[in-house]
C-alpha cells in the first residue's frame, strides 16, 4: 500500500462515522497539476521563451484566449501533471526545481519587476470530501524563491448523491 493511500485511510478512520469509500472508488478522480507561470499586462510568451531559453507549455498574449477577447494580461506557463496516486508530488516538484533553479537569475528579472507576477501553482483534485497534500518544507522553500506567490488549490468532489 502506498504512503499516500495509507495517509488517506488513516485520515478517513478519523471520520469513521461517515460512509466509507471503497478503495476502487478512492481514486476514481485524481489529478495533480503544477507549474510555474508568469503574467503581466505587456507579457508576450514568445519573448519569455527567448529570455528564459525555455519553451512554454501554455501561454497567450493580452486579449487572446476567449471569444470575448481574453484577459487583460499575457501569460507564460510551464506546467506538468500526473494522475497516478502512487507518484510522489515531492519527486515531481524536484524536477520542476531542476528546470528553474538554474535560471533563477533570469526569473529574478520578472520577480523583481512591478510589471510581472511569477507564481507556482499546484492543483490537487480528487473525489474525496476532505483531502490534504504534503510538500516537504525544504522543497516548498526552494519553490518560494522562484516566485512572488505559491498557490495551492484543493478541488474535492462537488457532485453529491
Amino acid at each position: 500500500m502506498s504512503r499516500k493511500l495509507r495517509r488517506i485511510k488513516q485520515f478517513q478512520s478519523l471520520f469513521s462515522h461517515r460512509e466509507s469509500i471503497l478503495e476502487t472508488e478512492l481514486y476514481s478522480k485524481f489529478e495533480v497539476k503544477f507549474g510555474l507561470e508568469i503574467t503581466g499586462e505587456k507579457l508576450r510568451p514568445d519573448d519569455v521563451d527567448a529570455f528564459l531559453g525555455l519553451l512554454h507549455t501554455h501561454g497567450f498574449n493580452k486579449g487572446e484566449g476567449t471569444a470575448r477577447g481574453g484577459p487583460p494580461w499575457g501569460a507564460w506557463a510551464y506546467r506538468s501533471s500526473f494522475d497516478n496516486p502512487d507518484e510522489d508530488l515531492d519527486d515531481r516538484l524536484l524536477v520542476l526545481l531542476s528546470i528553474f533553479e538554474p535560471i533563477q537569475d533570469k526569473l529574478d528579472y520578472y520577480i523583481n519587476s512591478d510589471e510581472y507576477t511569477v507564481a507556482i501553482r499546484i492543483y490537487y483534485e480528487n473525489n474525496l470530501d476532505i483531502a490534504s497534500i504534503s510538500i516537504n518544507s525544504n522543497i516548498l522553500t526552494r519553490l518560494a524563491r522562484l516566485c512572488n506567490n505559491v498557490y495551492i488549490s484543493m478541488i474535492g468532489d462537488t457532485e453529491k448523491d
